[in-house]
C-alpha cells in the first residue's frame, strides 16, 4: 500500500535528475541481514565476535531510538558505536579475505523486490543514483556486483574499512552513521529535483540541502502516523520498488 501524503501533487511532474537512497532495509528488504549484522550471524566467524557485537547493540540501539536524547548527543553515541564495532572486526582478525569469504556464502543480504528493475530503469533514464549508507562499502559493492547492478549511474557513499596485516584497522575517512548523513556533499545543483528513499526518519537529513520528494518505508504499522508526517510518500514494510517506480518514473 502507498500513502501519498500532504504535498503539491504537481511535484510528481517534475524532471527527476537524481536519487538519494539508503541501503539497509531500504534497498534491501526488512527481512534481510544488514551490512553489519550478517557477520555476527555467520558460522564462519568466531562466536566471541557475535557476543561482543550483541553487547554493543544492546548498549547503543536503545540510544539510537530514544527520542528524548538530543540529536547532537545521539550523533556522538552513534559514532562511538560504529568505531567500537569496527574495532571488534580487528580484534577477531577479520581481514579482507575473511570478509569476502563470509559474503560469498549465503549471507542473507536480500534486495527489496523490484529494486533490480528500478535501478536499471534509472540508469536507462540517466538519473544519478547515490547510495548514502551507514553500512560497509565492501558489502554494498559486493551485493550490487553479485546482482549485476554496478551500473554507471550508481555511486556508493558509505564506510570504507582500512586493513592491515591482521585485519580491519578502522574506517578510512568520514565515519557515517544514522545521524550524520548530512555531512555528505553531493554534486547536485540547486535547481535539480530528485527522490530520497529511506526506512528511518534520520535518513531524510542527507536530503535537507536539496530539492527532494521524500519516500519512507515504514517498518511498523503503529509508526505510520509519524512516517506520514515526516515523508511525502509512505510505503509499507514489504512494498516493492515497482510500485513507486510506476508512479514516479514510468509516466
Amino acid at each position: 500500500m502507498i500513502y501519498i501524503n500532504n504535498f503539491n501533487k504537481t511535484i510528481l511532474d517534475k524532471n527527476i535528475k537524481f536519487i538519494i537512497c539508503d541501503f539497509d532495509r531500504t534497498i534491501t528488504s526488512f527481512s534481510s541481514n544488514t551490512c553489519w549484522n550478517l557477520f555476527s550471524k555467520s558460522p564462519l566467524v568466531d562466536i566471541g565476535f557475535s557476543e561482543e557485537c550483541t553487547r554493543l547493540y544492546n548498549h547503543y540501539r536503545p540510544i539510537e531510538i530514544d527520542s528524548t536524547i538530543s540529536f547532537e548527543e545521539k550523533s556522538r553515541y552513534m559514532e562511538e558505536w560504529t568505531i567500537a564495532t569496527s574495532r571488534v572486526f580487528g580484534q577477531f582478525g577479520i581481514n579482507k579475505q575473511k570478509l569476502f569469504e563470509v559474503l560469498s556464502t549465503d549471507n542473507g543480504i536480500i534486495l527489496r523486490r523490484g529494486f533490480e528493475s528500478f535501478a536499471k530503469l534509472t540508469n536507462e533514464m540517466g538519473i544519478r543514483f547515490y547510495i548514502v549508507s551507514a553500512g560497509i562499502y565492501d558489502v554494498i559493492h559486493y551485493t550490487l556486483e553479485k546482482n549485476n547492478l554496478l551500473l554507471p549511474n550508481i555511486h556508493i557513499l558509505t564506510n570504507k574499512f582500512k586493513y592491515n596485516e591482521t585485519g580491519v584497522s578502522g574506517i578510512d575517512g568520514l565515519i557515517l552513521h544514522s545521524c550524520n548523513k548530512d555531512a555528505i556533499n553531493l554534486p547536485i545543483k540547486p535547481d535539480e529535483f530528485g527522490l530520497l528513499f529511506g526506512d528511518q526518519i534520520e535518513d531524510k537529513i542527507v536530503g535537507e540541502k536539496y530539492d527532494t520528494l521524500d519516500i519512507g518505508f515504514c517498518p511498523k504499522r503503529e509508526m505510520l502516523d509519524v512516517y506520514n508526517q515526516s515523508f511525502d510518500i509512505t510505503l509499507t514494510p514489504n512494498s516493492s520498488f515497482d510500485s513507486i517506480g510506476k508512479i514516479l518514473l514510468k509516466k
